[in-house]
C-alpha cells in the first residue's frame, strides 16, 4: 500500500474504533485465516500465502502504530481488497520476469513443428467477410478473407488490405490467411500477458511459414508493437529455419519480400 492509502486506511480504523467503542477479539491468526479464505489464489501455497499475509499484517499494523488486529478486523473488506490487488502486482511481476527468461539466448524454449501451424484443422468462421472489388487468388479459404476492410472512410485503402494484396501477389507465396483475433484455432503467440494473433499466415512455396504482424508507422514504435516484434523474432529463432516473422515499418511492405528471400 503507497503511504496516503495507508494512512487514509488507518484513520478510518481509528474512527470505527471510537465508533464502535472497543475493538473486539480478533487475533493476529483468526485475520490470516479469514483473509485467506476470501482471497483468490489458487496458484499460490496455503503456506506461502499464509506467510505473505502475515507479514503484510505484521507489517501495518508495526508501521501505523496498530497494537491489537481487530483494529484491522473492523476493516477487514478493505483490507482484503488492498492485499488481493498487491498479491496480483506480485503475480504480474513475477510472470513477466518468467517470460522474460524464456526470451534469452540461453533459455530452453523450442518451437516444436506440430505445433507452428496445421493450416487443415482450422476452422474459419469471421464475424464478417472482405466485400471489396479485389479478386484474391492465394487466400486459403476462398477469395473473401475474414474481417478485412478494403477502404477507409475518407475512400482510401487501408493498409491491412494493401499488405493482403502484397501478399497475394508474391511469388513466393503458395497460399495466405487472415487470421482471426481470439479464435481458438487460429495462430497465436505469446506475450507476457496474453496471446497475440499475427494478422497474415503464409505457406511459402519452399515450406516455410511466415507470419506478418501488420503495424500502422503511427503504433510501430509502441511498447506493445516492441513485445510482439521481440516474441515473434524468438518464435523465429527457435524454429530452426522453418518459421519466419516480420513486422513492416509503417507502409515498407517490401521488407517482406526481403524477409523472405534472406536465407
Amino acid at each position: 500500500m503507497a503511504m496516503e492509502e495507508g494512512e487514509d486506511f488507518v484513520g478510518t480504523l481509528h474512527q470505527q474504533v471510537m465508533e464502535l467503542g472497543g475493538s473486539g477479539t480478533w487475533t493476529v491468526e483468526m485475520l490470516i485465516g479469514w483473509l485467506d479464505r476470501r482471497i483468490d489464489h489458487a496458484d499460490i501455497p496455503a503456506g506461502e500465502s499464509a506467510v505473505f499475509l502475515r507479514k503484510a499484517i505484521l507489517g501495518l499494523m508495526s508501521g501505523f502504530g496498530i497494537e491489537d488486529a481487530s483494529t484491522l478486523a473492523l476493516d477487514r473488506y478493505r483490507l482484503r481488497d488492498r492485499i488481493e490487488r498487491r498479491i496480483q502486482l506480485h503475480r504480474d511481476t513475477e510472470r513477466k520476469n518468467a517470460f522474460t527468461n524464456w526470451l534469452l539466448p540461453d533459455s530452453a524454449l523450442v518451437v516444436a513443428e506440430s505445433k507452428t501451424l496445421n493450416f487443415a484443422a482450422m476452422s474459419y468462421e469471421p464475424g464478417w467477410n472482405y466485400e471489396g472489388g479485389f479478386q484474391f487468388k492465394k487466400h486459403y479459404f476462398g477469395q473473401k478473407p475474414g474481417e478485412l476492410k478494403e477502404k477507409r472512410a475518407d475512400g482510401k485503402l487501408t493498409e491491412e488490405f494493401q499488405c493482403a494484396q502484397y501478399l497475394d501477389a508474391l511469388p513466393e507465396v503458395k497460399f495466405w490467411l487472415r487470421n482471426l483475433s481470439r479464435r481458438t484455432t487460429s495462430f497465436r503467440l505469446q506475450t507476457a500477458t496474453d496471446w497475440f494473433y499475427p494478422d497474415f499466415i503464409c505457406l511459402l512455396n519452399d515450406g516455410r511459414l511466415l507470419a506478418v504482424e501488420y503495424k500502422g508507422s503511427h503504433l510501430s514504435g509502441g511498447e506493445d508493437s516492441g513485445e510482439k516484434r521481440a516474441v515473434g523474432q524468438v518464435w523465429e529463432s527457435r524454429s530452426n529455419g522453418k518459421c519466419l516473422f516480420i513486422m513492416p515499418n509503417g507502409t515498407d511492405l517490401s521488407a517482406i519480400e526481403t524477409k523472405i528471400r534472406q536465407l
